[in-house]
């Protein structure tokens, strides 16, 4: 095995005399200020292939995005083992992840982001952006590079930018990958072009993302599981399996139990309660032994209410109607009935099921504690759609089995 590598110009290490006088330069010109909170949070990547996953989990905590779920003990802390939502942590484990679906999980989990590729932009404009996070506090600028043009070994990396010196036009990597390299300045024109080279997984180039906290974006009662990576089983049954199913449905009222019985197993699992992930077992401490007894009885009663409202709703009322002990349905009616929502807010549904199931589909005039986590699901499916059209050969134009979906439910 290797301890470290060496550290090849144009890198320049931070620790170094140079490197400390860059840093003293760059202070006084007060490009710095992104530098303190990132490295109260500076971490090393779990995995090899981890870069990706360390550093949204840093940018994150970085933040202080609350992820809505305990890490360890009574904690809820971003980890890189948390950050599934877009693609299963196995294949980035195995593959990495390119640069369009680290930006679907840096928003499925509590970050508003300004992104572009390389080809999107510019050196002038990347040194704009580069200026104005390093003289603030409340954003966090992220690189896709190529390791290449640095004269360094390996190839596809991601890390945080950690500061800018202007007067050098030098910019400072907190490298995640510290068993390799430490903290390091490169000159910023190294830095973007690097960025323009091609990733080989996805054949396009890399790309800056500016991270700022959004909303919160974790649900208290259901989340998104790509543990399968089954976000296109859920596009491919919605969109193609239900026009012949309505030809078999006799009475219209019944169509919403059919879609949820024939629910083949790889999409019953794409939305989950939390519920469902602590009965199944968890890396992560359980809640029943983590939380203080008041926010549990407070956590509990959220859930509660929400489990109320959904039971309240047109579209669940119309599913439990149709259950009989004889034909038990694949998955539980909160679920189906989340998943068909989250269909119709895609447009995935063909018109005929569209038309049928209007006055079911809406969700617009919920109340919290649900309308927070609707509001989140619906962003996590919107994010995967986004990253599903990015990586598609035709821009996200591909064909379907089916007609073209309505105008989105106002």
């Amino acid at each position: 095995g290797f301890h470290r590598r060496p550290l090849n110009e144009p890198a320049v290490a931070f620790a170094s005399d140079l490197g400390q006088t860059i840093f003293q330069e760059a202070l006084l010109e007060g490009n710095m200020r992104t530098f303190f909170g990132l490295s109260e949070n500076f971490k090393t990547q779990d995995e090899p292939a981890y870069c990706g996953l360390g550093t949204l989990a840093m940018a994150l905590n970085t933040l202080a995005v609350d992820p809505g779920r305990v890490w360890k003990g009574v904690w809820r802390w971003y980890h890189e083992d948390m950050l599934d939502c877009c693609k299963p942590l196995d294949n980035v484990k195995q593959d990495g992840i390119p640069f369009d679906a680290w930006l679907c999980l840096a928003r499925c989990n509590g970050a508003t982001v300004a992104a572009k590729h390389a080809s999107e932009s510019s050196e002038d404009e990347f040194r704009e952006v580069v200026r104005t996070v390093a003289s603030c506090n409340q954003v966090v600028l992220t690189v896709s590079y190529s390791r290449k043009t640095m004269n360094q070994t390996g190839d596809g990396h991601f890390s945080p930018i950690g500061g800018y010196n202007a007067a050098r036009d030098m910019v400072l990597i907190m490298d995640v990958a510290r068993f390799k390299h430490p903290p390091h300045w490169v000159p910023l024109c190294k830095m973007f072009e690097s960025m323009t080279l091609l990733d080989p997984s996805v054949a396009k180039d890399r790309g800056y993302a500016v991270l700022s906290s959004g909303q919160c974006c974790n649900s208290i009662g259901f989340s998104i599981s790509q543990v399968t990576g089954s976000f296109s089983k859920f596009v491919e049954y919605f969109s193609c399996k239900l026009e012949p199913m309505m030809e078999s449905v006799q009475d219209a009222s019944q169509l919403p139990w059919h879609i949820c019985f024939n629910l083949p197993a790889s999409v019953a699992s794409f939305v989950v309660t939390f519920h469902d992930l602590n009965s199944k077992g968890s890396m992560f401490a359980s809640e029943d032994d983590c939380f203080e007894a008041e926010l549990k009885r407070d956590l509990a009663q959220t859930r509660q209410a929400i489990m109320e409202q959904l039971q309240e709703h047109p579209l669940y009322r119309a599913i439990e109607a149709k259950v009989t002990p004889t034909a038990p349905l694949p998955v539980a009616i909160q679920n189906g009935m989340l998943m068909i929502l989250g269909a119709g807010h895609l447009n995935l549904l063909p018109s005929a099921v569209h038309e049928l199931l209007a006055p079911l589909l809406r969700w617009q005039d919920t109340q919290d504690p649900l309308h927070g986590d609707l509001q989140t699901l619906l962003t996590q499916l919107e994010s995967l759609a986004e990253l599903r059209a990015a990586m598609s050969p035709a821009g996200g134009n591909e064909s379907t089995c089916c007609s073209e979906p309505p105008a989105p439910i106002q």
